[in-house]
């Protein structure tokens, strides 16, 4: 049983007789303190209940308790419990086997302790197989029947669920718990297990006192030991099929069925089916009491664990060495053949995964530890049912009462009608019966018949020859008047009707004069339909389907190599989150990422590969992406439906493209729309493709009310000198009132006489200038070969061609420079990058490290690393940032400096212009215009 008291003090009595009723093994209480005038603690005397030990939080923030049972074996766990303070954690050992008891409680105001809850959640997971955690959780706006919240990735609750879904835990509550007056209810408390089965009889009750949180109670299913004994069953699987077959063709069918009717000559054939596999077919012969045999184990590891029981008794008797070697051999080759038969059994149930899955799912309940069952159901006295005769016996009436009590005598007739052709001769030979038997599928269950498909399929010789509202509000009562004819009524309360559209007018429809219940979503052909058809909701339960089965084979397999988890992820997980992809396809980042993180979780497992990235564990695996195999997909239907695989025209979805470029002629478009189009007759707005007036069926009466002549569609032309371009709407210059086309409507295009020139121009720009004006000047009135600004803008493109730097640097923020190395070690310049938020001296530690050189700025030696203005040959102040001195115009982006080992006493740098022709002579050349420190781009 668990609630959120808020306050506890004055709760405890009726608390105390609640238990009474319910007599719950564990109680899980939290918000147990008041939030002010707090003078008691977690272990005050007030809090004990008779028959019950606590085990409270530490005495900060609200407050948790953990009731178990005083003949319960329960300790705390102090690990868990140094984690998070509002938190108790417990271990209750049954059956040899631990399970971790937690409750947690998470104040609403305090959004970063969802992290350390988060952290909780990774080491519980990690370190126990068993658990089982309840607590108020404050997970607000989080819808767990889709396990979807509104808010984006970066979100806590967002950030809650991934948790979840990594350590493959099952959260069990789907119901609001909070029920606040005037507010909305939510699902607030949550109860967490590893297990899906784990939790039943799930009760929302009455809160405790005042509190506005219900009181939840439900059954922890952890283990089971009950076997099915002394039922003897058919090995289909061990059958001698020859000689069964050799019995049925022996046998004398024809004297056998003669002057027989169909029933006679079936109890003969079944009698001598029943015989026969008495005869070939072996049967089990469970002891009663006794556990199942693993499915893994084989005879020869069955021998070797006898082997080692006997060398370890042989030891016991004789205390001698040589005895103890040979129990260590016989221990070691047990072991060995443990693992290896496990193994092998869990590869051949991999490789049969995808055409015969009943293995999986048979491997997958021998190693469930909580058994589902059908609970105690209320009988029409009030009482519960004790046995499962009872309650098949409830189930069966109450499905009986809702059945359509059909009156035989009151059958209507049927219309006679016409038919072209009469299906009056048909032929059942052999070899039709013989091709329909092969295909039955050996792994599937016995038909009512009771006969085994396996026996069938392999021995065939058995065989003896012998949209508008109104109309349709008018289908739904034609339909609902057929069915009541035919005593085939319409359960009304289950009918729904979904409108879709954003301009639907949402018309309500009836059947027999009851409003149809009105729904948001709908499930068709497995897949959710929302009326805004954004198939979030779908994505999501699909997500969390693929994950339980990941879970499954995370608990279940004990090897998780590369060859068992391929084909148990291709078969088993990655067919629900590709199920009509084609239909929801995600276009939110958040659904693509929620999709793919299923494929990145269930890559994780293998343990060889778990330390590469995703990428790189998909080259390993050889797999696509889930993305990929969408597209992939779009692709398949796209062609399906061009070359009319589909009953779908193409014209409906693509429009085909004749061009004379090369490739092939099925190149597709859809028209886009960017703009829309007002009517000069109706004034209405419309799109490209209806702009006209005999497009849209304009109204004449409009025109004629208004006294308006329509005199075709208006455009405007552009007044630029030689543009003869028109536009259908008016593009007006804000500066100079004209009207122009789309290509000159910036002021700066169409040379507005109206733009103020500014005296002062950019620093780029002056910078350029007069570097341009000192190099015509050094000319002597010879031409250059091109344009120097040009020239200018080209080196710098090469320089940020060829520039390294920081990976994940915001190019709004990078600043190129050319880095001329010390002397000493005789390398060419090397251009770079670097964040304007950095300090030079950041920059210096990046350099020596890029290019590995000597770099002893932080010790006590002589000469350190500085860099130096390859113009001024000025010392940049190591703590000054790359923005500071851009605004002081002393450097730009494509200016150089120096990087050399100097004295610390040192400011200026003589003879920079050697470092440029050394630098030159090591092999990188590069234009004066980057090295005067040309500001091209800002």
């Amino acid at each position: 049983m668990y609630t959120n008291a808020d306050q506890l003090r004055n709760k405890i009595d009726e608390l105390e007789a609640q238990i009474q009723v319910v007599k719950p093994d564990f109680i899980f209480i939290t918000e147990v303190l008041p939030k002010t005038n707090i003078d008691i603690d977690c272990i005050s005397p007030l809090f004990n209940i008779e028959g019950y030990i606590a085990y409270p939080s530490k005495n900060t923030g609200r407050g948790v308790i953990i009731y178990a049972k005083s003949n319960f074996c329960v300790s705390p766990n102090e690990y868990m419990n140094s984690l998070y303070d509002d938190a108790s954690w417990c271990n209750w050992v049954k059956d040899n086997k631990t399970v971790l008891i937690g409750s947690i409680y998470r104040s609403p105001s305090n959004q970063n302790s969802c992290l350390n809850i988060i952290g909780l959640l990774n080491e519980a997971a990690r370190l126990y197989n068993n658990i089982l955690i309840t607590g108020d959780f404050n997970m607000r706006d989080i819808d767990w029947n889709f396990w979807t919240t509104p808010h984006s990735e970066d979100h806590y609750e967002h950030t809650f669920i991934e948790a979840l879904r990594d350590n493959f835990l099952y959260q069990h509550i789907d119901k609001p718990t909070r029920f606040r007056e005037n507010q909305m209810c939510r699902t607030l408390d949550l109860v967490i297990t590893k297990d899906e089965s784990n939790i039943d009889n799930i009760n929302i009750d009455a809160p405790l006192g005042l509190s506005d949180h219900a009181t939840i109670t439900f059954d922890f299913l952890y283990s089971f030991n009950e076997y099915e004994t002394g039922k003897s069953k058919y090995k289909y699987s061990k059958c001698d099929f020859e000689k069964f077959s050799e019995d049925f063709s022996n046998f004398d069918w024809d004297s056998s069925f003669e002057d027989k009717d169909i029933s006679e000559m079936w109890k003969i054939f079944y009698e001598k089916y029943k015989n026969v596999s008495k005869r070939y077919i072996p049967k089990t012969n469970p002891k009663p009491g006794c556990q199942p045999k693993p499915l893994w184990l084989t005879f020869d590891c069955l021998s070797n664990i006898k082997r080692k029981q006997k060398a370890w008794s042989r030891y016991l008797a004789t205390r001698r060495a040589v005895d103890f070697d040979f129990y260590k051999v016989a221990r070691n080759r047990a072991n060995e053949n443990v693992r290896k038969a496990k193994k092998e059994y869990e590869k051949l149930v991999a490789s049969k995964a995808k055409t015969e899955p009943k293995h999986f799912w048979t491997y997958v309940k021998s190693k469930v530890k909580s058994k589902s069952a059908v609970s105690n159901l209320m009988k029409p006295n009030g009482n519960l049912t004790t046995s499962d005769k009872e309650k098949a016996t409830v189930l069966n009436d109450f499905f009986t009462s809702v059945f359509t009590a059909e009156n035989p005598n009151n059958i209507p007739n049927i219309e006679e009608r016409n038919f072209e052709s009469s299906l009056d001769h048909f032929v059942i030979n052999q070899d039709t019966v013989e091709k329909y038997l092969l295909l039955l599928n050996g792994s599937k269950s016995m038909g009512p018949d009771n006969i085994h498909p396996l026996i069938v399929k392999n021995d065939t010789k058995i065989y003896a020859p012998t949209s508008k509202s109104d109309v349709l509000q008018n289908d739904l009562d034609a339909l609902y008047d057929w069915s009541k004819l035919w005593d085939m009524k319409f359960n009304v309360n289950k009918c729904k009707q979904i409108h879709y559209g954003r301009n639907n007018p949402e018309n309500v429809y009836t059947m027999n004069n009851i409003d149809i219940i009105k729904d948001e979503q709908e499930k068709d052909l497995g897949i959710i339909f929302q009326n805004d058809l954004k198939f979030s909701q779908h994505i999501s339960s699909k997500i969390n389907k693929a994950n339980s089965i990941l879970g499954l084979i995370n608990r279940t397999f004990i090897f998780k190599d590369q060859y068992t988890f391929l084909r148990l992820y291709v078969a088993l997980v990655r067919p629900h989150v590709e199920y009509g992809n084609t239909i929801w396809y995600p276009h939110l980042k958040k659904d693509i990422n929620a999709v793919e993180k299923v494929q990145m979780r269930a890559t994780k497992l293998i343990p060889d590969i778990r330390h590469l990235s995703y990428e790189d564990r998909l080259k390993v695996l050889k797999l696509p992406s889930l993305t990929h195999r969408r597209r992939r997909g779009d692709m398949i239907q796209a062609f399906k439906i061009l070359k009319g695989f589909e009953d779908i025209s193409y014209e409906r979805f693509f429009t085909v493209i004749s061009t004379n470029t090369r490739g092939h002629n099925w190149k597709l478009a859809k028209p886009k729309y960017f703009l829309s189009f007002v009517c000069d007759n109706c004034t209405k707005t419309f799109c490209l493709e209806h702009k006209f007036p005999d497009t849209h069926s304009c109204s004449l009466e409009f025109a004629t009310s208004t006294n308006k002549k329509y005199e075709g569609v208006r455009s405007y032309n552009c007044v630029y000198d030689n543009c003869d371009k028109r536009e259908l709407l008016p593009v007006v210059c804000e500066k100079c009132h004209l009207n122009f086309c789309l290509s000159h409507r910036h002021p700066q295009e169409h040379k507005c006489t109206k733009l103020e020139v500014k005296e002062e121009k950019c620093q780029t720009a002056l910078h350029v200038q007069k570097i341009l004006e000192s190099k015509q000047s050094k000319q002597d009135g010879k031409k250059p070969k091109k344009a120097s600004k040009t020239a200018a803008k080209v080196a710098l493109m090469k320089m940020k061609m060829k520039a390294t730097g920081e990976k994940g640097t915001p190019e709004t923020e990078k600043v190129y420079i050319l880095i001329y190395l010390p002397k000493t070690l005789s390398l060419a310049a090397k251009p770079m990058y670097f964040s304007k938020t950095w300090s030079f001296g950041r920059i210096i530690d990046f350099v020596a490290s890029s290019v590995q050189m000597k770099n002893e700025n932080n010790t006590g030696s002589e000469k350190k690393l500085r860099l130096f203005n390859h113009e001024s040959g000025r010392l940049l102040p190591m703590e000054k940032t790359l923005d500071s001195l851009l605004s002081e115009e002393v450097i730009f982006s494509g200016s150089s400096v120096i990087l050399e080992y100097v004295t610390t006493e040192c400011s200026q740098l003589d003879n920079t212009e050697d470092y440029k022709s050394s630098s030159t002579a090591h092999g990188y050349r590069t234009r004066s215009f980057i090295n005067r420190g040309i500001h091209v781009f800002s």
